[in-house]
Parts: structure tokens; sequence; C-alpha cells
């Protein structure tokens, strides 16, 4: 129970800290926006070689607004960590889920930086 507690401090320290960089983040086009989410992605050592399968601006966009679709229908944002941890296969750490997390809200779905300590 009390690495569980400690786990979920860290995932809502993650979540919060990079949604609130994402959100003071000035606003750019639609293009742009898909650029510096992948960028975070990357910056965070979300790669290609580190997930070992294609992993590109387009996918990487497609599971950001797949994030944002479910956390709009109700997951919470450590749901969706633990979705994309295991989607990676356990390939990225859990704080890299949760990052990827973090930037799809802070891109995507800004709205829902309130449902970040849910």
């Amino acid at each position: 129970m009390r690495r569980s507690l400690r786990r979920s401090a860290r995932v809502l320290a993650v979540l919060t800290s990079v949604t609130a960089w994402a959100m003071s983040a000035p606003a750019a086009s639609a293009d742009s926006i898909d650029v510096v989410y992948f960028n975070g992605l990357t910056a965070h050592g979300i790669t290609p070689s580190r997930l070992g399968v294609a992993f590109d601006l387009a996918s990487a966009v497609q599971l950001g607004h797949a994030i944002c679709n479910d956390l709009r229908a109700g997951s919470t944002p450590i749901e969706e960590g633990t979705r994309v941890y295991d989607t990676a296969n356990h390939k990225i750490t859990e704080e890299q889920a949760f990052w990827w997390v973090g930037d799809a809200i802070g891109s995507y779905c800004p709205e829902q930086a309130a449902n970040v300590h849910s």
C-alpha cells in the first residue's frame, strides 16, 4: 500500500508539472502543436529505439488524441498512464507513460487539466 501511495504521488507530480508547462506555452497552429507534442515525447526518452516499434509523428498524435478521447469519456489520467505503459509493453518507464499523458493533455485537451488530481 505504501508503495502504491508513493507511486501515485510521483505520478501526480509528473502530470501536474507537464500539464502546467504545456498550459503556459504560447498558442500554436495545429501542425506545430503536433510537433511540440512529439518533441516533448522524444525529450522524455520516448523514441522508436526505446519502444522497438515504428513510432512517428502520426502514430504519436493518434495516441495523444485517443488519450484525450478516453479522458473526455471518463477515464482518469492515472488509468490512461497505466494503459499507455501497458500498450508500450513496459518498454518505457511508468514515469514516461505519465509524461505522455501529460503531454497529450497539454497539447490536445487542456480542459482535462483539472482532472489531473483524480
